[in-house]
């Protein structure tokens, strides 16, 4: 099996185009990137986890678009709670991919979110992934432990795989270079010298 080595900034965008491909918006496509990228810079195979959400049962994307807007509406919701208030969620098919949502948005306000799964409890400022838990998902915001930001590592070797269904995905956005689509306004102009 072939491996191939991303950039942190090849990962989120690569997550985010192939987030595109599957038909979710562009703000939610960069919220997947940008947490993709937070678990591939923590040792995990983010671009992977991402993939897997994606091509998970092709025909339920809007129930996967759906799900993540949840999860990033109970988060802003824990956000703009005037006391940091526990706030339940559902999470999602890919817990990874959850614990990237909400280590992406702690980053994003330097603090830590405890995630409380069942008996398991977490935190954004661990390096440990949540197991597959579905249903009532506790999430509260606390201080940072630290000022320092998480140092952040070189992601892990993807697999050829990974990356093939990731350019499938991302190969839906591309425009077909046909007359009709450059009339519209694709591509370079015929005086175009860049």
């Amino acid at each position: 099996m072939n491996t191939v080595e991303l950039s942190l900034n090849e990962v989120e965008m690569t997550t985010r185009k192939a987030a595109l491909g599957a038909g979710l918006t562009l703000g939610v496509a960069e919220e997947i990137g940008r947490a993709a990228r937070w678990l591939s810079a923590r040792g995990y195979d983010g671009l992977a986890e991402a993939v897997r959400f994606l091509t998970s049962g092709e025909q339920s994307s809007p129930d996967n678009a759906a799900s993540v807007v949840a999860v990033l509406f109970d988060l802003d919701r824990l956000l703009s709670s005037p006391l940091r208030q526990a706030v339940c969620t559902d999470g999602l098919s890919s817990m990874p991919l959850f614990y990237g949502l909400c280590g992406a948005m702690a980053d994003v306000v330097h603090a830590d979110i405890v995630i409380e799964a069942g008996d398991e409890i977490f935190s954004t400022a661990e390096v440990r992934l949540l197991p597959g838990f579905l249903g009532n998902i506790r999430i509260q915001m606390r201080p940072k432990a630290t000022a320092a930001r998480a140092i952040e590592c070189r992601p892990p070797p993807t697999t050829e795989a990974v990356l093939t269904a990731a350019a499938a995905l991302c190969a839906r956005t591309y425009v077909p270079a046909s007359q009709q689509s450059r009339i519209r306004g694709a591509g370079a102009a015929k005086t175009d010298n860049d």
